[in-house]
C-alpha cells in the first residue's frame, strides 16, 4: 500500500535505520480512494521519525478529512479517526491548542463510532498533552497508534 506502511512494520521490529531507507525513498501521495490511509500512515510514519518539514507539509492535506475515519470512504479498511493524526502532526509541530481541538474531535469521531479503542487513544493524548511542560511540543508523549 505504502512506504509508511513498511516502515512503520520496521520501526516496530526495531529497525529504525531500515525505516529511515524506506521513509527516504517515499513517493508523493496519490490522491485517489486510498488518500485517507495513505496519508494517516504517513502522518504516523512523520511523527515517529518526529520529521517536522513533513508534518508541517502533510497537516494542511488531512485537515479537509478532519471530521472522517481514514480508509471509511475506501469500503476496504477504516484505520483511525483522521483527527487523531492532525492531533499528533500539531503536537509534534508545538501547536498545543491546535493538537487539543484536533484530539477532542478524535474523541467525538470515536464516540459516532462507537470505538472504545479510538476514544481511548483520543483520551489518552489529550492527557499526555494536558502533563506536557508549557510550550512543550518537542519530545510530546504519543500513546501507541
Amino acid at each position: 500500500m505504502s512506504e509508511a506502511l513498511t516502515a512503520l512494520t520496521l520501526l516496530a521490529a526495531g529497525d529504525a535505520e531500515g525505516a529511515r531507507k524506506v521513509y527516504a525513498e517515499r513517493i508523493p501521495l496519490r490522491r485517489d480512494f486510498s488518500f485517507s490511509i495513505q496519508a494517516t500512515l504517513r502522518a504516523a510514519l512523520v511523527v515517529a521519525l518526529d520529521d517536522r518539514a513533513e508534518a508541517a507539509r502533510l497537516h494542511p492535506l488531512l485537515l479537509p478529512l478532519r471530521d472522517e475515519v481514514a480508509g471509511a470512504a475506501s469500503l476496504c479498511v477504516a484505520l483511525r479517526p483522521v483527527a487523531q493524526s492532525l492531533g499528533e502532526l500539531a503536537a509534534l509541530l508545538g501547536r498545543g491548542n491546535e493538537a487539543r481541538e484536533h484530539f477532542e474531535q478524535a474523541d467525538r469521531v470515536a464516540g459516532l463510532w462507537k470505538s472504545r479503542r479510538w476514544a481511548d487513544t483520543a483520551r489518552a493524548s489529550l492527557a499526555a498533552l494536558r502533563d506536557a511542560p508549557v510550550g512543550a511540543g518537542d519530545g510530546y508523549p504519543l500513546p501507541s497508534p
